[in-house]
C-alpha cells in the first residue's frame, strides 16, 4: 500500500509540473535543456556538463557524560555527483552519475561504520525520430563501492577475520539494466522513456554472498537466483526525469521514478525505485540540498528490525541533507 501511495504521489508530481506552463522554467544548473526545434546546427553548444560536491559532518565529544545521557560520536559523510550531456540536430545523449558515502563512528564501536555507500551511473542516448519522440538506449548501474561486515563495520570485527562476516562489496551486489524503447521529451524540463523489452541483471560477484538466503522465507537476500552470480530478468520499464528550477533559479527539483515489471516472474509486482533532490541556492555555487531515495523490489529483502536477521519486503528510504558545491561547464 505505502508503494502504491508513493507512485500515484509521484505521478501526480510529474504530471503537475509538465501541465503547469507558468511558474517552471527550465533547470539551469543541473541539468541543462534540450531544444526540439528546428535550429542550426552551428547553434548549439554540442557539449555541457557539470559537477557537484555535498557534505555532511556531525560531531558530539562527551566528557564525563552525566547519566541519561549517550557518549560521543562522529557522523561524516558526503556526495559527488556528476553530468554531461550532447546534443546535436538529431542526437542527444545525457549522462549522470553519483557516489554517496556516509560513516559514523562512536566511542563504543571498534571500529568505523557505514551508513551510507551508493553508486549510480545511468546515460541515454536517443536519435530524433520526429518532434518529441525519440528512439532511445538506456543503460543503468547502481552498486556500492566500500566492503561491509556484520554490524555495518568496514572491516572484520572478529580476530580470525571471517570472511563469513562479509556482507556486501563492490558489485556484490549491483544492478545493471538495458532498456531500448522510446523517449518522449514534451518539455525541456521533463521526459519519459518507455521500454517493452528491457533486460535486468542482478549481478552478485561473490560466491558465499550468492549464497545467502532468508532462513524464514527461503528468499535470497539480493534477488538473485540462490548461487548465481548473475541473474537475468527481462520485462518492461518506464523512467521519468523531471528537472525544474523556481524563484528565479534559486530552488531546484530534480526527480526521477523507475518502474520495472518482470515478465519471467510475478510481473504484477513493480520493482520501483524514486529519486528526488531539493536545492536551495545560498550564493550561485552553494546550495543547502535534501536528497531523498525510495526503493521498493517484492524479490530484495531489507532490514525491518533492530537486527541484521530481521528481513522483510518494505519500503527502504534513504535520506540525507548535504551542503553542496555546484559548478558548470
Amino acid at each position: 500500500m505505502k508503494t502504491r501511495i508513493a507512485i500515484l504521489a509521484q505521478i501526480f508530481l510529474l504530471l503537475l509540473c509538465t501541465m503547469h506552463p507558468l511558474s517552471i522554467s527550465a533547470q539551469k544548473i543541473d541539468m541543462p535543456t534540450f531544444q526540439t526545434e528546428k535550429i542550426e546546427e552551428d547553434s548549439l553548444k554540442k557539449w555541457t556538463g557539470g559537477g557537484s560536491i555535498g557534505l555532511d559532518a556531525m560531531g558530539v565529544t562527551m566528557i564525563n557524560p552525566r547519566v541519561n545521557e549517550g557518549g560521543g560520536r562522529l557522523n561524516a559523510g558526503g556526495l559527488i555527483g556528476f553530468w554531461f550531456n550532447y546534443q546535436s540536430k538529431k542526437w542527444i545523449w545525457n549522462n549522470r552519475g553519483s557516489l554517496q558515502i556516509g560513516l559514523s563512528q562512536d566511542e563504543d564501536s571498534d571500529g568505523w561504520m557505514k551508513s551510507t555507500d551508493a553508486m549510480m551511473y545511468n546515460t541515454q542516448l536517443g536519435l530524433q525520430i520526429k518532434g518529441k519522440w525519440y528512439w532511445a538506449l538506456m543503460v543503468d548501474m547502481q552498486t556500492q563501492l566500500l566492503s561491509t561486515y556484520d554490524g555495518k563495520y568496514l572491516k572484520p570485527i572478529s580476530s580470525d577475520n571471517n570472511p563469513r562476516s562479509l556482507t556486501a562489496r563492490f558489485f556484490a551486489p549491483a544492478t545493471v539494466k538495458f532498456a531500448p524503447g522510446v523517449l518522449w521529451k514534451p518539455k525541456p524540463y521533463f521526459s519519459v522513456l518507455m521500454s517493452a523489452v528491457s533486460n535486468k541483471n542482478i549481478i552478485v560477484a561473490d560466491d558465499y554472498l550468492a549464497s545467502l538466503v532468508d532462513t524464514t522465507t527461503q528468499q535470497s537476500v539480493y534477488g538473485n537466483n540462490r548461487f548465481s552470480n548473475i541473474s537475468q530478468q527481462f520485462g518492461a520499464q518506464l523512467r521519468a526525469d523531471l528537472h525544474v528550477s523556481f524563484a528565479n533559479d534559486r530552488m531546484l527539483l530534480n526527480s526521477t521514478l523507475d518502474l520495472y515489471s518482470n515478465y519471467l516472474k510475478s510481473p504484477e509486482n513493480v520493482a520501483v525505485e524514486w529519486f528526488s533532490s531539493f536545492d536551495v541556492l545560498a550564493t550561485e555555487y552553494l546550495a543547502i540540498s535534501l536528497r531523498s531515495d525510495w526503493y521498493y523490489d517484492h524479490n530484495v529483502l531489507v532490514r525491518v528490525g533492530g537486527s541484521a536477521d530481521d528481513l522483510g519486503r518494505r519500503v527502504s528510504i534513504r535520506n540525507t541533507f548535504l551542503l553542496k558545491y555546484s559548478c558548470n561547464f
